[in-house]
């Protein structure tokens, strides 16, 4: 499985053929405005006094370019992927700063805080 995940998400073909499967810049893309959607329905819908949990279940082609932009794939022991059943924390928090959201992203036991730019929809390294 896990040669198949790296060829699915570094091998050119798959970007250039949505014939075939959709291009990895458009999942990437759609991942991160989804994040912008969760964080605005958020803002609208406040707790107070209480901590909001989302359990997400998503394909190892999606959760990669999370692991990827904090990570970067290649650091953790080679191209790594996550398997079936492996977990990857997110927890969110205000940065202060209006179109940043900080986050704490752990995985397969490496944690790393990052930025997500809510106005560029990207992760940044801190």
């Amino acid at each position: 499985m896990e040669k198949f995940a790296e060829a699915h998400y570094k091998n050119p073909i798959f970007e250039g053929r949505p014939d075939v499967v959709e291009p990895q810049s458009n999942k990437k893309e759609r991942l991160y405005r989804a994040f912008e959607y969760l964080i605005r329905w958020f803002d609208k819908h406040p707790k107070k006094g209480k901590t909001p949990h989302v359990i997400a279940v998503s394909h190892f082609e999606v959760i990669t370019h999370i692991i990827d932009d904090v990570f970067g794939i290649e650091n953790m022991k080679g191209y790594h992927t996550p398997d079936f059943g492996e977990i990857v924390y997110i927890e969110a928090y205000d940065s202060g700063e209006k179109d940043k959201v900080k986050l704490k992203v752990t995985y397969n036991e490496h944690s790393k805080e990052v930025y997500f730019d809510r106005s560029k929809r990207s992760i940044e390294i801190i």
